[in-house]
């Protein structure tokens, strides 16, 4: 790799080399994958047939990587061939084309400059018109696809073809899309001068005529009679049209709410897959399979990265008859390009898919490949296991536990559930009771402190079945299980307690005469105060004496109770902490209070507040980036700045203008305030339906923050050019300030951005946020609905500057039926109402996030 040249000048190679090293050491990084791939672009000025061959090859192997990795970009495709194009010619570049419309079949923009390409290129007819029709059938039902189709009817117009514009208009009609009325209302006048042949197929022409005949006088002319046939054929169409707008009508409701029908890297909010959901939901009660299938199609560009959608397009094929090979399909595709292997749900699910079909080594060779990047994962292992037994036999299964206990691959935490699995398998599908209670009896000693492993032995034995003679030999064998578990396991003082709950209601319900002694012991030991707990205090001695611990406690604090240390008292210390540590257990915290920026976001406060929290979390080995917050039980989207949460979800009222006080100074009206804002902040339980989970390294952030600052530029200016086109030391100053809240080193590089010199402004990037309320589907609370349009700075056809409540009037006219004054609702921004006068362009220039985003939410009046 040291000698390889990308070609170009010696700076430029130096360069390539770098991103390239960036790109292998982070391949997940997307901002990585763009440098390198406008780096590649730009070699030797830019890429023609006279280029240097190193240079050629360079920048093809960084477009074949590239689009590998992101083969749904099909803005990338069209660059690829256009660049094959000004290299190698006409054939190069629809090589190109061929493998982006097979890699993303279902987009429109790719087929329209596929297609336009062919007709620029190429002078046979025959040749154009079928690679339309390959276009047709893979986009033509797209509610958005009248590029394409008007693609194709200025191909036929140009060689003068007046019967296959018809025919093409024909199918048109039929679509439920984006421009129906357009494209019928040419129909309809098209069809005024063609032959009737063509108007209808021959059996209903035929049956329209023979109905004429019969309902009016029988000495007719020709013309007469053709006059009426035109008029039935025109009345038919038009219930055409009118079915076809009934249709176009119910898909608009969810058409309307994809904001985002691309692919990008980024997430999703949450309102957008809930729309995708409800989508799917209506074509499939609908009831077209082309048309659900289309669907599903689309919904997989936009939502490519979410399990769900591919587990449910594959179980809806699976319900069809004769649909195995789609199936495989829709599996090989999520497991081979999209779904992650760190979530290897999908991959187990096409493997169960694969056995059904009597492929079972492929079955086995999918669950091995999962181990092979996630060694040691307990549900793929016993997935195997299970599927070796259903093949294999018992020995089989039994085979791949203890390869795997054997593994040096294989944690601990990973070798004890798989012991307790294994133990199951001997006593559930052996029904070998001794065999498995053997496995527990031999490994107790290598598992003591591991959870699954006891939980697994305790619910062993008692759920073993007995009898009034055997019952007093099971309870030996529970009570020695209980016994180990409270003496010689290393589990937290909280998992023993949960598991002697067990084995007390065990005694109530099952136990002898004298088990209600027994039950008040432990009672006692369980759930008494400390000075009572003779067990732990046991555990606790270094002699293993119960006494011992006594003696020293009434030595050095004056009581046989907790451990009091007055030096750390006086610095303020938790007397108790010592003892709840020494117990395995933690004596949670006083809630932390920080202040945070408004402009910055929650995941830069994780590292300090997991740092706070460490030794009271009950996993000690949960990283910092595995933190959520939560507000009143609404998961807190950690891509939204902190200011717009408190605005959205904090109940404070907005800061407003007042007219004036005494003196005639103007005032601002101060409402009670609801800091500190009390979050909830959790390490377990990710809401994997509410919230995409970070990395470690913060790559996921970075992106996401990135791809909005693209978003931003790109509405303002036409092009995303200006943060594509800054340097790597600027790219790098732009996020270490958002991230570490310097705005002396944000503000010189955000100016480049926000005021781009030679480009006018085009539009405002802008968001609404409006709050909704929960339904039958949506019961959570917390929903939001995002209200997002291509808002310009001046009032449509006018000089006059947009107002925020010119724009609100003309988005939301319900809420805000004035444009000057708030009715119904009000704006905020940064915690203050926003005056309906303002003009959104100096809003822009004045309080944007740093993402360039005006970020507005709606709190209703009164």
């Amino acid at each position: 790799m040291a000698d390889y040249t990308f070609g170009g000048t010696d700076e430029e190679n130096a360069e390539l080399k770098k991103l390239n090293s960036d790109v292998l050491d982070d391949p997940d990084s997307f901002d990585n994958w763009e440098k390198l791939v406008r780096a590649a672009e730009s070699l030797e000025g830019g890429l023609n047939r006279n280029s240097s061959p190193q240079s050629i090859v360079a920048t093809r192997d960084t477009y074949d990587r590239f689009l590998a990795k992101y083969p749904l970009l099909f803005g990338y495709w069209k660059k690829y061939a256009d660049l094959e194009f000004s290299i190698a010619g006409t054939e190069a570049a629809e090589l190109v084309y061929e493998r982006g419309v097979a890699s993303i079949t279902n987009s429109v923009d790719l087929w329209t400059n596929y297609c336009s390409f062919k007709v620029e290129t190429s002078h046979d007819p025959d040749v154009i018109r079928e690679l339309f029709e390959r276009g047709a059938t893979c986009v033509g039902l797209d509610f958005l696809a009248h590029p394409f189709w008007d693609k194709y009817l200025e191909f036929e117009e140009r060689v003068e073809a007046q019967d296959k514009i018809f025919a093409i208009l024909d199918r048109v009609v039929h679509i439920p899309m984006h421009q129906y009325a357009r494209y019928f209302e040419r129909y309809r006048h098209l069809a005024q001068h063609r032959p009737l042949s063509e108007l209808l197929p021959a059996d209903m022409l035929a049956q329209f005529r023979a109905d004429i005949e019969n309902d009016g006088p029988a000495m007719r002319g020709e013309l007469e009679i053709e006059r009426e046939t035109r008029t039935r054929i025109d009345n038919f169409h038009l219930e055409i049209f009118s079915r076809t707008q009934t249709e176009t009508t119910k898909r608009w409701t969810y058409e309307s709410e994809i904001k985002r029908p691309f692919f990008l890297v980024a997430e999703l909010d949450e309102g957008q897959l809930v729309n995708w959901r409800k989508y799917l939901d209506f074509e499939e009660v609908e009831g077209d399979y082309s048309r659900t299938q289309f669907l599903y199609e689309r919904c997989l560009v936009t939502c490519a990265y979410y399990d769900e959608f591919w587990l449910r397009y594959a179980r809806w094929m699976h319900a069809l008859a004769g649909k195995d090979e789609e199936v495989r399909n829709v599996y090989q595709r999520a497991s081979m390009l999209y779904a992650p292997i760190s979530r290897p749900t999908v991959r187990l699910q096409y493997a169960y898919f694969e056995e059904m079909c009597d492929r079972v080594e492929l079955a086995k060779d999918i669950h091995h490949a999962v181990l092979i990047n996630l060694p040691g994962h307990i549900e793929t292992i016993v997935s195997l296991a299970n599927l070796s037994r259903r093949h294999g036999g018992l020995e089989a299964a039994i085979e791949v536990y203890k390869a795997q206990i054997e593994s040096p691959q294989c944690d601990h935490y990973a070798k004890a559930a798989l012991c307790a699995e294994w133990a199951r398998l001997l006593w559930k599908i052996k029904g070998s009771v001794d065999e498995a209670r053997k496995v527990f009896q031999q490994n107790a000693h290598w598992y003591l402190d591991s959870r699954p492993f006891w939980i697994g032995y305790l619910f062993f034995e008692l759920e073993q079945p007995t009898s009034a003679e055997t019952e007093t030999v099971q309870y030996k064998r529970i009570k020695q299980v209980h016994e180990d578990i409270r003496r010689k396991s290393q589990l937290p003082p909280l998992t023993i307690k949960d598991l002697s709950h067990y084995y007390m209601v065990y005694l109530l319900e099952r136990g002898a005469k004298d088990a209600a002694k027994e039950y008040m012991t432990l009672d006692r030991e369980i759930n008494g105060p400390f000075s009572v707990q003779s067990t732990m205090k046991q555990k606790i001695a270094e002699d293993g004496r119960e006494a011992s611990t006594q003696r020293r406690m009434m030595m050095e604090n004056g009581h046989p109770g907790v451990e009091v240390d007055e030096a750390a008292i006086r610095r303020g210390e938790n007397p108790y902490t010592k003892y709840y540590q020494q117990q395995g257990e933690q004596q949670l915290p006083s809630d932390a209070q920080v202040q945070h920026p408004r402009l910055s976001y929650l995941p830069f406060l994780l590292p300090r507040l997991h740092a706070f929290f460490t030794t009271f979390l009950i996993d000690p080995d949960v990283s910092h980036h595995e933190g959520w917050f939560s507000y009143e039980g609404v998961p807190l989207k950690w891509h939204y700045p902190v200011g717009l949460l408190h605005d959205l979800f904090s109940g404070a009222l907005p800061a407003q203008a007042d007219s004036s006080d005494r003196n005639g100074r103007s005032s601002t009206q101060q409402h009670p305030s609801t800091l500190p804002w009390r979050l909830t902040l959790h390490f377990t339980e990710w809401p994997d339906e509410q919230l995409v989970q970070p990395d470690a390294e913060g790559k996921v952030l970075h992106d996401a923050f990135i791809n909005t600052v693209k978003e931003a530029d790109f509405l303002r200016n036409g092009t995303a050019k200006g943060i594509m086109s800054l340097s790597k030391d600027d790219s790098t100053q732009l996020w270490t300030a958002v991230r570490e809240h310097e705005r002396s080193a944000f503000d010189p590089i955000f100016q480049k951005l926000l005021y781009a010199q030679g480009t006018p402004l085009r539009h405002i990037p802008l968001k609404i946020y409006l709050p909704s309320s929960p339904s039958a589907s949506e019961p959570s609370t917390g929903h939001l609905r995002i209200v997002q349009s291509l808002v310009t700075p001046c009032q449509p056809g006018s000089k006059e500057p947009q107002t925020i409540g010119s724009i609100l009037h003309f988005l939301l006219p319900a809420l805000f039926p004035s444009r000057r004054t708030p009715i119904l609702a009000k704006a905020v921004l940064h915690g203050a109402t926003i005056p309906m006068g303002a003009p959104i362009e100096r809003l822009l220039k004045e309080a944007a996030y740093l993402d360039g985003w005006l970020h507005v939410g709606l709190v209703m009046m009164g």
